[in-house]
């Protein structure tokens, strides 16, 4: 700030003292008086804010990147605090594909406890078995913490994935598919951060209780996006997104769509 300070002034000074500026000695008086004052001014401003400029800065690129390596990349969007009566969305895509959603889940109000299949899109023109989910909908009990679902290409009235829930220490999910039970964990206990969904979810050994496989894991929010990468160690031959994925991500959707109606609320302070 001082070196600017003297280069500043030494430049008026020069001005104002050599012979072509001689004749112009008031004006330039006044406009260093006026300009001076303003030019600091805005290098104040600049340096208060540039915290903040280049903090979102970095945030952009980070979303950007985000699940840049990764198999599965869902973007979860929740509804806006004045638009409630839209519904909340989860798309699909491949992270190293080109643009464009494989199949959508969505959750409306009332029927917010509702994850269902609304939308599927597979042909990419890509090389890859087809990406699909294992179910076409889950219906939440946000008050027992249980769930079931039914499954895709499947016409039965019966549902074939069930299983129970707890978000009030650890965040796990116990996952039951046609008599196949999965277990999944976060890794830490706490799953939030700055009321944004903050979760790294690990398979779970059902014998020894030990954490293996990590099925996913949240990346960059963006009000009123998250993104929610899911690694290629989880990526099946067949191309089907598990239901011990699905399971998650339905609650993470709900979750979302919590945090979005605060933070595209207009602030009253």
């Amino acid at each position: 700030m001082l070196g600017i300070f003297v280069g500043i002034s030494d430049g008026f000074l020069l001005l104002k003292y050599s012979p072509w500026g001689a004749g112009y000695g008031c004006v330039v008086t006044a406009l260093y008086y006026l300009l001076f004052p303003a030019a600091i001014t805005g290098l104040a401003f600049f340096f208060i804010l540039s915290p903040l400029i280049f903090t979102r800065m970095r945030q952009s690129i980070a979303y950007k990147q985000a699940c840049a390596d990764d198999w599965v990349t869902v973007l979860l969007t929740g509804h806006q605090y004045n638009a409630l009566d839209m519904p909340n969305s989860a798309d699909f895509a491949l992270s190293t594909a080109p643009p464009g959603v494989l199949f959508t889940f969505r959750s409306q109000n009332p029927d917010t406890d509702v994850f269902g299949l609304v939308s599927a899109s597979v042909d990419l023109g890509i090389p890859t078995p087809m990406i699909r989910p294992e179910l076409r909908n889950i219906t939440y009990d946000f008050n027992a913490r249980t769930f079931s679902g039914f499954c895709l290409y499947d016409d039965s009235t019966l549902p074939c994935a069930t299983g129970t829930y707890d978000d009030r220490s650890f965040l796990t999910f116990d996952v039951s598919v046609n008599g196949t039970r999965t277990l999944s964990r976060s890794l830490y206990k706490e799953w939030s951060k700055d009321n944004v969904v903050s979760i790294i979810l690990y398979r779970v050994d059902v014998g020894s209780g030990a954490l293996t496989e990590r099925i996913l894991q949240t990346s960059a929010g963006n009000c009123p996006n998250l993104k929610v990468c899911l690694p290629r160690d989880v990526a099946r031959l067949d191309g089907v997104i598990a239901a011990e994925t699905l399971v998650p991500l339905g609650w993470m959707l709900h979750q979302q769509s919590i945090w979005t109606e605060d933070c595209t609320r207009p602030s009253t302070g």
